[in-house]
């Protein structure tokens, strides 16, 4: 099941949003997909409540709040609730660099909603539907079915490669780094050196010649890469900013 919120202290507005995405929903929403809207939360307080009993899957979040800003849920939110996607909301456009810290899928501005919204709903509808999308890896204990989007890196290791996911769990594979970086080629995968391939889904931030992962891990982009990994990682965020 989907489930979407809104949280904005503007009560009037957050129902504005709340009517709209009910009606995209109706639109765009495939009919195999089961899609709730739960409604409007005027405080990070109380959504973070909320939150502890009832998973959410897509978040529209404004920013600029009183008490629990948008930014210290999302905190809460990226630590604690790591299947959640975060649309931040704002009239405010100074805060979009600030977001991106938060990882979160867009950054929409309520002087441009009419425009942007739908755009974004489409958008994130296709993610949530396809992020089960997976790949069956040959590991040294056998066949194992791994989602993309719990990848965070593959590392070379001599003849075998290991594929590091989300939850710490690690999976020794039969083949070369280049039969991972072929059966991830029309994902979002870059390798950004000889010995990793990298999730673009899973960088926190770009470091000059390094990426930080969003579990901690920081890794090195070879002189040679810099440039192409560059252009990709713009091109895919891009996508969706």
């Amino acid at each position: 099941m989907l489930t979407i919120a809104i949280c904005d202290d503007n009560l009037h507005f957050a129902d504005t949003m709340r009517k709209r995405i009910y009606d995209l929903c109706v639109k765009y929403v495939p009919e195999k997909v089961d899609c709730r809207v739960l409604g409007v939360f005027t405080s990070g307080v109380e959504l973070k409540e909320f939150m502890k009993d009832t998973p959410v899957s897509i978040l529209f979040l404004d920013i600029d709040m009183p008490g629990m800003s948008g930014f210290e849920l999302a905190k809460n939110i990226c630590d604690d609730h790591q299947e959640t996607i975060i649309i931040f909301v704002s009239s405010l456009d100074d805060f979009v660099y600030s977001s991106l810290e938060y990882s979160p899928f867009r950054f929409l501005r309520k002087s441009r909603l009419n425009e942007e919204l739908q755009d974004c709903f489409i958008k994130v509808i296709d993610k949530c539907t396809s992020d089960n999308e997976s790949a069956v890896f040959n590991t040294v204990k056998g066949d194992q079915v791994i989602r993309f989007k719990d990848i965070v890196f593959i590392e070379n290791d001599a003849n075998y490669y290991v594929v590091h996911t989300g939850d710490g769990t690690l999976y020794k594979c039969r083949g070369s780094l280049n039969d991972a970086e072929n059966l991830l080629s029309n994902h979002d995968f870059f390798r950004i050196q000889q010995s990793y391939l990298v999730n673009f889904e899973q960088i926190k931030t770009v470091d000059g010649k390094d990426v930080l992962t969003k579990t901690g891990e920081r890794l090195a982009i070879s002189r040679r890469c810099i440039n192409d990994f560059k252009t990709a990682y713009l091109k895919y965020s891009r996508r969706r900013f």
